[in-house]
């Protein structure tokens, strides 16, 4: 795991380079291997091969039946216990979802492509995760160790493909039993069909797509009988929400919690509900490149990427729009704290909260500043979607929430297919307020703004802010957008 191949007795793990996340993978191996009560604190205190040795832990006290049977219990993660504690009905279903699909032309070797499949369902553990959520214990995830593969073909799917594929997209997932996700071909004529991939958002995200795509294409060109040029990965997901679980302070959530109740407490919170509340309403943006490489720089000058300008823009945009000089708002981050976790596939992004405040910054840049320095002294980056299911913070429900998607998905690459990505309606589960969603496409950018039914801002007004300032950036310090002072600037201007 250390990708060292000789280590001597006396050498000390952490001097080798190890760390507590690599100590819990090591830990859960062990405990598999020798059915012995290893855990990362037992790592940690004995961190060397004699040490180890010499304090043996005792057998574990789980029934051993049952653990060959059905896998090895985690905590859950602070992201999918807070999507979880959201969910109607306990989340006992679930169809929030992350999907892609392709138009395949030529043959495809279906028990070739299960094959591909099932290796990489052997490779990452979130692949074969169910949640135990019984009423008298707390809710948990399993890794089976094994699963049946969830690949399924419908012939003559007749001219609504369409409907098809919204119906595949509005079936819902077992989490008690999985597998939560699943690779769908819908036959068009003998030598043309869509593969629509999807997974539930407690298993994965965005980058875990490309990772499952990526793979499944190497081991399908392989004739899944070999191996990939990457090992396994050395720590999967559900060893991550045990390390989260450990490593993560009561107070730090405790302080996290107060921070945000008492920044709500302040006014700082979305506006009273607008004279559009209860109207639904959809409005595209398209910004093309030349656009958005000002965006890139305007960043790169602040230290700041594009998801960070973007959050700026919009919540200006949400500032000005409500009469007021700061906002709150949810914009999605992904966090993979350690390199191992890297090629792992899980639930790494969520959403996270925002406050924008406008008082002394004159200029985008100087906002940009501003966020950098609170963002610094925020008291940790717990996802907002644990955060919303505590007392208290029920106002994020109306947040507005800003995601911004990376381009196209990796390719779907099956020797003798021509495979053609087509575009899927988003089919998750909006909140009530302003969701606003940009994806990064041919070097520029392609954005929606939806307006909910109990949205307190109006979203059109919103949207024509929002485009305003994104259009109005040149990059150049001296004309960046004045966002305070007397000055009437924006598109009503």
């Amino acid at each position: 795991m250390l990708g060292i191949e000789d280590v001597g007795g006396a050498e000390n793990f952490f001097d080798l380079g190890g760390h507590s996340l690599l100590a819990t993978r090591i830990a859960t191996a062990l405990r598999s291997e020798l059915g012995l009560d290893f855990t990362t604190e037992h790592i940690m205190r004995h961190p060397t091969v004699h040490s180890l040795a010499e304090n043996i832990p005792p057998p574990i006290s789980e029934d051993d039946s049952i653990r060959r049977r059905y896998g090895s219990r985690y905590p859950l993660s602070l992201l999918q216990q807070g999507l979880l504690s959201q969910a109607p009905d306990g989340y006992r279903v679930a169809t929030d979802d992350l999907a892609c699909a392709f138009r395949l032309r030529g043959q495809v070797d279906m028990s070739r492509l299960r094959r591909a499949v099932a290796e990489v369902m052997r490779r990452h553990a979130s692949l074969r995760t169910t949640f135990a959520l019984e009423a008298s214990a707390e809710p948990s995830q399993l890794v089976r160790h094994r699963m049946r593969v969830p690949l399924t073909s419908y012939p003559d799917q007749g001219p609504d493909i369409a409907g098809q594929i919204s119906g595949a997209r509005d079936r819902p997932f077992d989490i008690a039993n999985g597998p939560l996700f699943e690779v769908v071909f819908f036959a068009l004529d003998t030598a043309e069909q869509i593969a629509l991939i999807r997974f539930s958002k407690l298993i994965a995200d965005d980058a875990s797509m490309d990772i499952f795509i990526r793979e499944v294409s190497e081991f399908y060109a392989d004739g899944a009988g070999g191996r990939l040029s990457s090992d396994d990965p050395s720590v999967h997901y559900p060893q991550f929400a045990q390390w989260q679980r450990k490593t993560l302070a009561q107070e730090q959530v405790d302080d996290c919690i107060r921070y945000w109740n008492n920044l709500l407490r302040d006014g700082r919170r979305p506006p009273a509900a607008s004279s559009r509340e209860g109207v639904r309403e959809s409005r595209q943006l398209t910004f093309p490149p030349a656009i958005v490489r000002p965006l890139h720089a305007l960043g790169r000058a602040h230290g700041a990427g594009l998801s960070r300008v973007l959050e700026a823009a919009l919540g200006v945009s949400l500032a000005l729009t409500s009469g007021g000089q700061q906002a709150t708002l949810a914009a999605t981050v992904t966090h993979r704290p350690m390199p191992e976790l890297h090629s792992a596939i899980g639930p790494f992004t969520y959403f996270r909260p925002v406050l924008v405040s406008l008082r002394g910054a004159r200029t985008l840049g100087m906002l940009l500043d501003r966020m950098q320095d609170l963002a610094s002294t925020e008291p940790g980056p717990l996802p907002l979607e644990f955060l919303q299911g505590k007392t208290g913070l029920s106002q994020f429900s109306l947040m507005a929430r800003l995601v911004l998607r990376p381009a196209t998905p990796e390719p779907l690459c099956l020797p003798g297919v021509e495979a053609t990505q087509i575009d899927l309606p988003s089919h998750s589960v909006q909140p009530a307020g302003l969701h606003v969603s940009f994806t990064e496409h041919a070097g520029g950018l392609i954005g929606r703004v939806d307006s909910g039914p109990a949205c307190p801002y109006d979203g059109r007004r919103v949207a024509d802010m929002l485009t305003w300032l994104l259009t109005s950036v040149s990059g150049q310090e001296d004309t960046l957008i004045p966002v305070g002072g007397t000055r009437r600037e924006g598109p009503d201007a």
